[in-house]
């Protein structure tokens, strides 16, 4: 390839965004040696949507399919669930405790992690109780549909530390974990849906699947 005619193809390469070229000059031959190295393109990709019923969902890449691992853990009759509320909305809701399951980690030692850091408390994970599946559209109009991909584990955890009031204390101050009686259950706004529903009819299926859209 001709010195000029490389020189205007890496011109052209950079300014269309595709990639761009270390040169390496060989003296021997005199040519240049061209080594690929590739660059992202510096426009941000267009939100992928898909067309539902009515609806028009807003869909992101992998990276918007969470992992997700829960405990559930029952004592004296009730369940251990943190209370919070939705920021934008401000709906009032409980989940079980856990968390996002971080690279290179495995589900169990995820809760283990989560458990320590929301409880400060040793946590034993037991048999995989069972596995949700959750598609949440977004609210707003450039909002992206969240993935939510839950594995509920059986445990028991030790260590941890009630309050007077019953509930549990936690290093993460905003949250607020107690125990609710297992006959609430029905009447809690238990999140995800697919998980209460699995908590309240033991013949659902090891694997449940809930559309919120």
């Amino acid at each position: 390839m001709a010195r000029t005619g490389g020189a205007q193809w890496i011109f052209r390469a950079r300014r269309m965004g595709l990639c761009y070229f270390r040169t390496t000059r060989v003296a021997r031959f005199g040519v240049f040696l061209m080594l690929a190295v590739g660059q992202p393109s510096q426009q941000t990709p267009a939100l992928k949507t898909r067309r539902l019923g009515e609806k028009t969902l807003t869909l992101g890449n992998m990276k918007d399919r969470d992992l997700i691992a829960r405990a559930i853990l029952i004592k004296d009759g009730a369940l251990l669930v943190n209370g919070n509320s939705n920021k934008k909305t401000g709906e009032r809701y409980v989940a079980l405790p856990g968390g996002h399951v971080d690279p290179g980690e495995s589900c169990i030692d995820a809760l283990k992690r989560e458990i320590e850091e929301e409880l400060a408390a040793t946590c034993e994970v037991g048999e995989l109780a069972f596995v949700t599946e959750d598609i949440y559209p977004g609210r707003e109009k450039d909002e992206k549909a969240r993935h939510e991909l839950t594995l509920f584990y059986q445990a028991t955890i030790s260590g941890e530390k009630t309050r007077a009031d019953g509930t549990i204390e936690s290093p993460e101050s905003w949250k607020n974990f107690h125990w609710l009686p297992l006959g609430d259950i029905a009447e809690a706004n238990l999140l995800p849906r697919s998980a209460k529903k699995r908590l309240l009819d033991a013949e659902l299926p090891l694997y449940q699947f809930t559309d919120s859209r």
